[in-house]
């Protein structure tokens, strides 16, 4: 998928300029009957129609790419217990090479395209799609709920916005934890929201 990324440049002086990425961010507040979710979805109906046939379209290959990695995985886990076990340096080496190989020749994962999210959806995992989808991503709901996650409704009551901050501004980000690591360079969010007012009420209140 071909990933155009444009930013726009206000100069300042002679040396300074401004940079702001093209990543829309709305939050309208609709009444209870104003059809917010048809709006909704009318807006979004191209994208996802898009993603749905696309994924159709790469369904058998990434079944394929799964396959062979799971067989690579199990052959590669094969070798290493050989090589444990290998009495001799040159045999061990030899096993060691395989290894290698067989990982070099693994095929990366084939991840089907996604343009945008409509649920509740943590800082964590918005990261790995970030990551996965060319750093571009949408979160378009007619729902409050990812202010609560953002609020630390699965963090403790912690509040975990970096990457929302980060996408906005196109900043780089880098993770780095036990069991997880995410590098953005220029991360763009876009951000459209439709909720009720109430509902907007009630994510603005500080606990």
């Amino acid at each position: 998928m071909q990933v155009r990324r444009f930013e726009v440049v206000v100069p300042k002086g002679l040396e300074e300029s401004h940079t702001e990425p093209l990543a829309l961010w709305v939050l309208t507040t609709m009444p209870p009957g104003a059809n917010k979710t048809a709006v909704l979805n009318a807006l979004k109906r191209l994208l996802d129609r898009w993603e749905k046939l696309t994924r159709d379209r790469m369904r058998r290959d990434v079944a394929r790419v799964i396959s062979e990695r799971e067989v690579a995985t199990k052959r590669i886990e094969s070798l290493r217990i050989q090589a444990a076990k290998a009495k001799t340096a040159d045999e061990r080496e030899k096993l060691r090479a395989e290894i290698q190989q067989e990982m070099e020749d693994m095929h990366a994962e084939l991840i089907p395209p996604q343009l945008i999210i409509t649920t509740s959806i943590t800082a964590e995992a918005l990261e790995q799609l970030l990551v996965d989808h060319h750093e571009r991503m949408a979160i378009l709901s007619d729902e409050g709920g990812i202010f609560q996650t953002m609020c630390g409704q699965y963090s403790g009551d912690v509040a975990n916005i970096d990457v929302y901050l980060k996408s906005h501004s196109g900043s780089s980000m880098r993770t780095n934890r036990a069991k997880r690591t995410a590098f953005l360079d220029k991360p763009a969010l876009s951000f459209g929201m439709a909720i009720q007012p109430g509902i907007m009420a009630e994510s603005a209140k500080t606990k």
